[in-house]
């Protein structure tokens, strides 16, 4: 089988580009588990900027959009170290992002468009086609990480963000009574304030989660992804998918060995 030499920098490579599409969530959430949506348009896909294909795949709606496209390039950027160099693993993330957003944002001019899914997809379908076993494990491993860890611990602690808000919500509503009852109108202006920016940041985080859970799965960029990261490998690493190929039928035909 052919494979590269695994090198600490490959490895550092892989795991950089979730690092900072994490970074990014982070930083563009704030106080809120969600993206907000002046974020989204500004620096989503679209056609009337298409400069934003160079940024929409750092922008993510939610935490379960962001842990699949987090888990998936991870465990399947490990699994690719093995058949890519450092530049080529690039290239791949890069080529089917880029090129998917082009493709989206003139089939759909009126949607826009964000997240690594095209790059996750590409990677995903590279991974199946050259490191097949490998690629199922990283498979099975998305799965139980995202449905077993990820979600579960990611819908708890949004929970006790929003009871915090709320209980955080109810004593200020009560220290504002108080100062408003003792006279102290300065207390009782910064308190007042206080609660202005609870109550927004609970509202914009109810209304966010709303919103999430309308936004359709674009199948669309999924597929496109996959398409673009095949005819990426097929280009610079065409051994190697032809010798996961091999392994594929290999693992078919003795399948079907035992099945009689």
């Amino acid at each position: 089988m052919v494979s590269v030499k695994l090198s600490k920098l490959q490895v550092l490579t892989a795991a950089a580009i979730p690092a900072i599409i994490l970074l990014c969530y982070i930083l563009l959430a704030g106080p809120s588990f969600f993206t907000p949506q002046e974020a989204i348009v500004s620096l989503g896909a679209r056609q009337s900027n298409l400069f934003n294909v160079f940024t929409y795949y750092l922008v993510h709606t939610g935490h379960q959009h962001l842990f699949f496209n987090l888990a998936a390039l991870l465990l399947f950027g490990a699994v690719l170290t093995s058949v890519f160099e450092r530049r080529h693993l690039i290239g791949l993330f890069f080529f089917s992002a880029i090129l998917s957003a082009l493709v989206g944002v003139l089939v759909f001019p009126n949607v826009v468009f964000v997240g690594a899914s095209a790059a996750s997809s590409a990677m995903i379908a590279v991974a199946l086609m050259t490191r097949p076993k490998q690629a199922v494990v990283a498979l099975v491993l998305t799965g139980i990480l995202i449905t077993g860890v990820l979600s579960p611990v990611s819908e708890w602690n949004y929970t006790e963000f929003i009871s915090s808000l709320t209980q955080k919500q109810e004593q200020l509503e009560m220290d504002l009574n108080r100062a408003t009852q003792a006279g102290d109108l300065n207390r009782a202006t910064a308190i007042r304030q206080q609660l202005v920016e609870t109550k927004h940041v609970k509202q914009r985080t109810l209304q966010d989660e709303a919103r999430v859970k309308q936004i359709p799965i674009s199948n669309f960029m999924h597929f496109l992804g996959s398409v673009l990261g095949l005819l990426y490998a097929f280009k610079f690493k065409r051994k190697e998918m032809f010798a996961g190929m091999d392994s594929i039928r290999f693992g078919v035909r003795s399948a079907f060995k035992l099945s009689k």
